[in-house]
């Protein structure tokens, strides 16, 4: 059985907003590799 981790591996940033520290995701790059791992791991 094949495992696929989210968020992906340097996906997450560290950015500062009004209120403070908080991580911000690609979710492109995570949902394109969730993707490919569920339509091509067939």
């Amino acid at each position: 059985m094949e495992t696929l981790r989210i968020p992906l591996q340097d996906t997450l940033t560290n950015e500062l907003v009004d209120v403070g520290a908080v991580l911000s995701i690609d979710f492109d790059k995570n949902t394109q590799a969730l993707k490919v791992f569920i339509y091509l791991s067939c």
